[in-house]
């Protein structure tokens, strides 16, 4: 579910190469001629799943802008929770297809970083509460899941990488906020979703990440200074950004895969 954004677009192409594999990709607002409609926010949305029968599902659809989830967690439930509840209570779905879901490094509170899979989830955030509600509906109702946390997933065309970069490059000086956090290539992610699609990787829940803690502020000054950059970088608190940020939000890896690749390679591979 969810063909057609960044991580989706990204990991339906890159297991379409699987022959050995059949993959159908599904958009809801973003048409793409290869992709299937199917508007989650509907809940008749599971008879069209139904109709494709599928052995495995991987779901990357929902509502990721911040700046849209903090104004009302009604509403927030609405565009996270719902779609999955709709599915989780659909027992010729759930009893039949594995479930590979991608929820968030938001699930926990941001104080302590480092947070293991064991570790207490505290969210504060509307984004990271209905992330973890979203979690509990498919523990508690889906017999063969897969939950990966992620932190902010990069690579080319992502978001804050293509703002970053550019930025670097046209500005003068710019402002990083100094909270810590876990950037994931999405190399990683597709990984450890092909390993879990080949069972070659089983935990139910998963962390997986770029393998370094870094603030927004320290890896703009790493970059920079691989691009030879001479702009004027300056810390700025978190707490004063306009985003719902947190002090750190960094995640300790429980999966790994030789073909993984670290934050600051991934990086690297964008400048090329």
């Amino acid at each position: 579910m969810g063909a057609s954004g960044f991580i989706g677009s990204y990991i339906y192409r890159k297991l379409s190469q699987d022959k050995n594999l059949k993959i159908i990709g599904t958009y809801c607002n973003s048409f793409h001629k290869d992709l299937i409609k199917i508007d989650y926010l509907n809940d008749s949305f599971t008879k069209d799943i139904i109709k494709l029968n599928p052995d495995i599902i991987i779901w990357l659809a929902g509502e990721k802008n911040l700046t849209e989830t903090e104004i009302n967690f009604d509403n927030t439930k609405k565009l996270i929770c719902n779609p999955i509840l709709s599915f989780v209570t659909n027992n010729k779905l759930n009893s039949k297809a594995k479930f590979i879901y991608l929820s968030s490094d938001y699930v926990f509170d941001g104080e302590k970083g480092n947070y293991s899979v064991d570790d207490k989830t505290e969210p504060v955030s509307f984004y990271g509460k209905a992330k973890l509600i979203s979690e509990g509906y498919i523990t508690n109702n889906i017999r063969d899941f897969h939950i990966i946390r992620a932190g902010a997933i990069i690579g080319e065309d992502s978001t804050f990488c293509n703002w970053l970069l550019n930025t670097l490059k046209k500005e003068n000086q710019v402002e990083l906020f100094d909270n810590f956090f876990s950037p994931t290539p999405i190399e990683n992610v597709f990984n450890l979703i092909k390993d879990l699609i080949y069972q070659k990787f089983n935990d139910k829940l998963i962390h997986v990440s770029g393998y370094k803690k870094v603030s927004r502020f320290d890896l703009g000054v790493h970059v920079a200074k691989i691009m030879n950059s001479k702009i004027k970088i300056t810390k700025k608190d978190y707490r004063e950004s306009k985003l719902k940020l947190f002090k750190d939000l960094s995640l300790t890896n429980s999966y790994d895969s030789k073909k993984n690749i670290d934050l600051i390679r991934s990086i690297e591979n964008q400048l090329v």
